[in-house]
């Protein structure tokens, strides 16, 4: 019986027995008949054969308590708006349905879509799937049910600028008439949410947050949720791993589909927004690869919100987009339906957005994946993929500046030697027993005629012999690789004398190698209750920026506030709070008895962070340069700054986005002398030769090294992956273009970076991977992809909606016990 029920009941049974009292027999008598009527049609026969001959004016004390002893189930409610977010909901609903002691109930909500500034009311309740028993929003009173458990997928309230449900269902509202209110987020993803989402979601009224992973659930707290966090996974992955919910066949309407490979276009808002011009033009392009082919087909899923948001925030764009949505139904499927699920059954490959939250969904399926990247055309000219097979091999880092530096690639499995002063290099060798990848290690150190590389996503550590060209390789134990395989195990080394101090990447270690005698010892409690407190992640990377004062080395985080400081002769730690409990830090340096950081700037964090702190050591001092216009505060710069290199008393600030070097004196004024110098290239800092060099876009100085006679420092120009030569001091420079000699093939033969996605590059164009999955060079199921992104997210087996509705459930009887 429904508690609602049962409570209109008693009180029903209450004015009968008062009716009873005064006398009033014949009122007491439709009373108890109406209970009667009403537990009739609402229990079992056999349940209700325990009330026969209860109905009478004499028994009303024995039919009050059986009605007090009726087991009384859940209310539970599920409170959806958009029909294409329902698998964020679904396989907890059906845990709930299945469950004796729940009543449940689906009531989509009506919401508003913002067009040029009105609001246009909207309503999707036809729209769920059919095995979904479908309540109507104006059939369910929430004050009169009071729900001991609901669920929304929208936390937003009032703060979403494209749609937004009635005020009615705005978290803190429902709140007022819910025991539990749970929020489990529309979106899935494998890495940490984005600084805005983890704000909506410490922000709403829910009691309980459902996190997809710990990963999550540490942005959520780190963001300042106080609600209960459990980190339970998303239903949606359920969709996916139990595709018996989605569609067993075929739709009719995409019968153009049969008997060809299918790929699936999927495209985010974030994309055509921010390359608008780039994305219609991409997408026009690729339709032309597939117009009238019998062996493949494009199905194209725009995301759901693609029409409301170009009518809300770019209504110029609604005609192209209409152009789009005809042409390819000329030759393939527009999928505008409520659910993905068909789209991702029943296609072969994925090819879209980076970064939607569906790379991750499909990815779970191990079914080919290819990453467009919309600023490339479909394929370069045939001179510049010739050019970019001589530069692209290169990746960064040098050990010494002059004439005889070593590099290994960050793209391929590639050691060179490299001339500083004509930027001519040379192809040496690849590291034996690796595959031909990216970013296997880090920039080499050479230490007599040994140049160590350190392991990024290779397994060992790998010595070359610079005058036999031998190499040794030495593996990391098992306690120091990383957990997940696609992140680099180690950062960058420091020079401490006798030994080399390797910085911890998502290994969460330090390591040291001893010049001496050639062997690694490593070091990984070094983890202080203050990092902790900050729930940093060691898989995203603990340090950002390190520097030297005082025998002790200080590492600033991009995750926290916390200055960590290391004694490396004894590895002891220490560990300081500076800033605001939300500052974060990219790069420090040390310069006039203080020392200077520079505030880790991240898309989507509200307010960005900028500009630069100045601290005392062993204080709470500290003085913020805010990020104004460089007008009014030198110290900013309109991007923020890259690197802070101090040489000479002075510091030298390298901008991401700007034409000139900063040298700030630190002099005792406030703020700091700054002056300006400006560079002139032959070419507009945010300028780029060609679209296929996209590494650090949008960025004037995204890679700086200073030298170690501390007046030089070398900069990769993203225009062409050119070498800039600084004399700090004075703000001269002079450019070279890099050329790698030897390597040509490399690129063109590099091998997938196992188990993420094929990305889009001038050695690998749409046009090839779709000749690659057809000719079966790709494999139509890919193992290793599956179980890897199985593993990012709690739950990740199909079992995340029944856990969701056991934990909530339990919660609920817990308050009452």
């Amino acid at each position: 019986m429904r508690r609602f029920l049962r409570d209109n009941l008693t009180e029903l049974l209450g004015t009968a027995a008062e009716a009873a009292g005064a006398g009033l027999d014949g009122v007491c008598a439709e009373g108890l008949a109406a209970i009667g009527t009403a537990l009739r049609e609402n229990l079992t026969a056999e349940d209700f054969a325990k009330y026969d001959g209860v109905f009478t004016p004499e028994r009303i004390d024995a039919l009050s308590a059986l009605l007090q002893a009726e087991p009384v189930l859940k209310e539970i409610v599920f409170f959806p708006y958009k029909a294409s977010m329902w698998d964020s909901l679904e396989s907890v609903y059906f845990a709930a349905k299945s469950d004796p002691e729940c009543f449940v109930s689906v009531v989509p909500v009506p919401y508003c879509e913002f067009e040029n500034g009105e609001a246009l009311h909207r309503y999707e309740g036809a729209m769920f799937p059919g095995y979904v028993e479908i309540t109507d929003w104006r059939d369910y009173d929430i004050s009169l049910f009071l729900p001991d458990i609901a669920y929304v997928h929208n936390a937003y309230d009032d703060r979403n600028l494209v749609t937004r449900v009635e005020e009615r269902y705005f978290t803190r509202n429902l709140k007022n008439y819910v025991d539990i209110l749970v929020y489990i987020p529309y979106y899935a993803s494998d890495t940490r949410p984005a600084p805005a989402f983890a704000a909506t979601a410490s922000e709403c009224a829910a009691d309980i947050v459902i996190a997809s992973s710990e990963l999550a659930a540490g942005a959520f707290v780190q963001a300042g949720a106080r609600q209960d966090i459990a980190v339970l996974g998303s239903p949606k992955t359920d969709r996916i791993i139990n595709p018996e919910n989605s569609a067993a066949e075929l739709p009719p309407e995409w019968a153009v589909l049969r008997g060809k490979k299918v790929f699936f276009l999927n495209t985010s808002l974030s994309s055509m927004l921010l390359q608008t011009e780039a994305y219609f033009g991409k997408l026009t392009a690729l339709f032309g690869l597939f117009a009238g082919r019998g062996d493949a087909a494009l199905l194209w899923r725009p995301h759901p919100l693609t029409g409301a948001t170009i009518g809300a925030m770019r209504p110029q764009l609604k005609a192209m987009f209409e152009v789009l949505k005809s042409k390819i139904r000329e030759f393939g499927v527009l999928d505008e339906s409520p659910d993905m699920g068909a789209a991702i059954r029943f296609s072969d490959a994925y090819i879209g957005d980076g970064s939607s939250s569906l790379v991750y969904l499909y990815a779970l399926t191990g079914k080919p994946m290819y990453i467009l990247n919309f600023k490339l055309p479909l394929a370069p000219e045939p001179e510049l993929r010739e050019e970019l097979s001589r530069s692209d091999v290169i990746g960064w880092g040098f050990v010494t500046p002059g004439s005889d530096e070593w590099g290994f690639s960050a793209a391929v499995n590639a050691l060179y030697r490299i001339d500083t002063g004509t930027a001519e290099a040379k192809f040496v060798s690849s590291v034996p027993d690796e595959k031909n990848t990216a970013g296997l290690y880090g920039a080499p150190v050479r230490v007599g005629n040994r140049l160590i590389l350190s392991p990024g996503l290779a397994r060992s550590w790998a010595i070359y012999d610079t005058d036999g060209g031998v190499w040794e390789k030495i593996p990391v134990p098992a306690e120091a690789v990383p957990e997940k395989a696609v992140y680099p195990a180690f950062g960058g080394a420091i020079n401490c004398g006798g030994f080399l101090l390797y910085v911890p990447g998502a290994s969460g270690t330090f390591a040291k190698y001893d010049i001496a005698s050639g062997g690694f010892s490593y070091y990984r409690n070094w983890f202080g209750e203050k990092l902790s407190a900050r729930t940093v992640d060691i898989a995203w990377g603990v340090f950002s920026g390190v520097c030297e004062c005082g025998g002790y080395h200080w590492f600033v985080s991009p995750q926290c506030n916390i200055i960590t400081r290391l004694n490396p002769k004894t590895m002891s730690f220490r560990y300081f709070a500076v800033g605001a409990a939300d500052y974060r830090y990219k790069s420090i340096a040390y310069a006039g008895g203080r020392f200077w950081l520079i505030k880790y700037r991240e898309p989507g964090l509200n307010p960005w962070q900028d500009g630069v702190i100045a601290w005392t050591q062993g204080s709470a001092n500290f003085t913020e340069y805010l990020g104004l216009p460089l007008e009014q505060n030198p110290l900013y710069s309109g991007g923020g700054i890259s690197v802070l290199i101090s040489n000479g008393g002075a510091l030298y600030a390298f901008p991401l986005q700007g034409d000139a070097i900063l040298k700030i004196t630190p002099d005792g004024s406030n703020p700091p002398d700054v002056s300006r110098y400006a560079l002139d290239p032959p070419f507009d800092f945010f300028e780029r030769k060609s679209p296929y060099y996209i590494w650090a876009n949008e960025q004037a100085f995204p890679w700086v090294l200073p030298g170690t006679d501390g007046g030089t420092a070398f900069a990769q120009m993203p225009y062409d992956y050119s070498l800039l030569t600084l004399d700090i001091q004075s703000g001269r420079y002079r450019r070279c273009k890099w050329n790698v000699k030897g390597a040509e093939t490399l690129l063109a033969a590099a091998e997938r970076l196992l188990p993420t996605p094929w990305v889009e590059n001038a050695f690998l164009t749409p046009d090839d991977f779709i000749a690659d999955l057809l000719s079966g060079r790709l494999p139509a199921f890919d193992a290793a992809q599956a179980e890897y992104y199985r593993g990012l997210n709690a739950n990740s087996d199909g079992t995340s909606g029944a856990k969701i509705h056991a934990y909530v459930k339990a919660k609920q009887e817990a308050q009452y016990e």
